[in-house]
């Protein structure tokens, strides 16, 4: 199959991915990798469409073979580091982020990712500080004002939680609903 054949197919796959076209995403991806051609990007969208469906062990099963082959594939560390704070695994979640960082210093979504692992551990305190660190990079980053309003909220501080809340409704109209 030549280079040019193989660009189009992962462009077509691209394509489905953006149109929530899963299932051919999946099919279209596992028949490249089945015929040998071990490209990062493909173990990345499988994963991230087994995340999407909630299958997060098989979702970090793909991801983690992708990040063999490009090992510094900032992505790629994002998204390990996602499936494990979503399988609750916060210390290998926190490895993946700071890795992703070193990879990209400016990384408001590690630096989101990190807060949440805080916030999901009760300390919010560590939560708003590496919170505050993404808004430097993204201040309109809405996932962020949002979580800083849950921070303060459980600190009792409900006038800056408001405040928060609000910049994030600000940011984001979704919110209100």
């Amino acid at each position: 199959m030549s280079k040019k054949s193989i660009e189009n197919q992962i462009q077509q796959i691209f394509i489905d991915f953006n149109n929530k076209d899963y299932k051919k995403v999946l099919d279209r991806c596992e028949n490249l990798i089945s015929n040998n051609h071990k490209i990062p990007i493909l173990y990345n969208l499988v994963g991230t469409v087994f995340m999407f469906k909630k299958k997060y062990e098989k979702s970090l099963e793909y991801y983690l073979q992708g990040i063999k082959l490009e090992p510094n594939n900032e992505e790629l560390h994002r998204n390990i580091g996602k499936n494990y704070l979503l399988l609750k695994n916060y210390k290998n979640a926190k490895l993946e982020f700071l890795k992703a960082i070193e990879i990209k210093k400016q990384n408001p979504d590690a630096l989101l990712n990190l807060g949440l692992i805080y916030l999901e551990t009760h300390n919010e305190k560590k939560a708003i500080e590496f919170l505050n660190q993404s808004l430097q990079f993204k201040p309109t980053f809405t996932e962020c004002l949002y979580n800083l309003g849950v921070c303060y909220k459980n600190l009792g501080d409900y006038l800056k939680a408001i405040e928060f809340y609000n910049r994030a409704i600000n940011t984001n109209s979704l919110h209100l609903k």
